[in-house]
């Protein structure tokens, strides 16, 4: 565990901004591939695809190959 020094709470701070970053640019590219509101329904699509394939693993991460296709 981290002592509590503040550095702590830094880092739990940054890892929310940066949380918050990936999904703005989750939304982002949703809208480039014809979503229509993707800030309000993609955390419902995310569930829904979660659902329907259970064993499909969620990546943070994107290709060279996706950014091209955008």
């Amino acid at each position: 565990a981290i002592p509590d020094t503040g550095l702590r709470s830094a880092l739990q701070n940054w890892a929310e901004k940066m949380n918050g970053h990936v999904q703005e640019l989750k939304s982002i590219l949703s809208t480039a591939r014809g979503g229509e509101d993707p800030a309000a329904a993609g955390r419902e699509d995310a569930h829904e695809r979660m659902d329907e394939e259970p064993d499909r693993v969620e990546r943070e991460s994107v290709t060279e190959e996706e950014l091209q296709g955008v």
